[in-house]
């Protein structure tokens, strides 16, 4: 059950030790498997098909996902078939997603961490219960949305940055909805990735808004000179 007591403990960040298990009970993946109809091996079993799609667009992405990774880094690497069975599983699932890149660098990341069952379960979670819906679909809607939302966050809290990339015609949305898709992997260090999705699976998605509007605080007068 959340608390005070436990969100001071989130923000102080969950022992590396235990991210797995905390992060699976924060976030609702362990709730999701324990609630499944099928296990995570029935959902192998079914997306096995090569010929679909999504398969065929999984499979162009599986070495550009974490490159420079060793665990993903060529066809050989341990991480790679583990992240195809993965995608593939999530693929079958939600066929009205399909495969979409940014799940690709999410579920990446959660397998240097978590095993394999453990990340397919979280990644259900983000989909149906972290992020809004639609997030993930061709049209991204979810996303978008959010990024409106986030361009009025602007507005009302870093005026002069809005006013700056008004007048210089920039389009925020270009640089913060990978942000958003990804959820931070990729764009932040390791190190500080883990603090954020300590918070997001704790606090929910509201984190990526609180997140992207302390960087571009952070980073005020740079971005105004």
């Amino acid at each position: 059950p959340k608390s005070e007591k436990l969100r001071m403990f989130v923000r102080a960040g969950i022992p590396h030790c235990m991210r797995p298990q905390i992060w699976a009970r924060l976030g609702g993946g362990r709730l999701k498997q324990v609630q499944s109809e099928m296990s995570y091996i029935e959902v192998v079993k079914c997306s096995s098909d090569d010929n679909v799609i999504s398969a065929r667009h999984i499979e162009k992405d599986l070495l550009r996902t974490l490159p420079n990774n060793a665990l993903f880094s060529t066809g050989l690497s341990y991480g790679v078939p583990r992240l195809r069975r993965v995608l593939r599983g999530l693929a079958w699932l939600y066929p009205d997603i399909g495969y979409c890149q940014g799940m690709g660098t999410i579920v990446a990341t959660f397998l240097l961490f978590m095993e394999e069952e453990e990340s397919f379960w979280m990644m259900c979670a983000i989909i149906e219960d972290i992020v809004p819906a639609s997030y993930y679909t061709q049209t991204l809607l979810g996303v978008q949305a959010d990024q409106k939302v986030l361009r009025h966050l602007v507005m009302n809290y870093l005026p002069e940055i809005d006013v700056h990339l008004k007048e210089h015609d920039i389009e925020l949305s270009l640089i913060t909805l990978h942000w958003f898709l990804t959820l931070f992997a990729g764009v932040f260090h390791t190190k500080v990735l883990l603090r954020v999705w300590d918070q997001l699976f704790y606090e929910g998605s509201v984190i990526l808004f609180q997140i992207t509007l302390g960087v571009l605080k952070m980073n005020e007068d740079l971005i105004l000179n």
